[in-house]
């Protein structure tokens, strides 16, 4: 099992994608910041869809998934 597959497997069903995402970033110490660089948007729009106050388009969701791998097992 992947590590954010046990993420997503310990949040209730009615979270919301990036609410994954940020219980994933906080559960490795890693920072809004370095998933910004890695997908190529400005911190604050990562905020934004964090705290839910802008939705991601899908092709951003897939950008933040791959990101999230990419610095996960790679450590960028």
């Amino acid at each position: 099992m992947s590590i954010y597959q046990a993420a997503v497997d310990s949040v209730e069903p009615r979270d919301t994608f990036m609410a994954r995402v940020a219980l994933t970033l906080r559960a490795h110490d890693i920072s809004h910041a370095a998933l910004a660089r890695e997908i190529g948007v400005c911190p604050t729009q990562l905020s934004r869809w964090m705290r839910g106050q802008q939705a991601p388009c899908l092709e951003s969701m897939l950008r933040v998934n791959a990101g999230l791998e990419e610095v996960l097992y790679h450590g960028r």
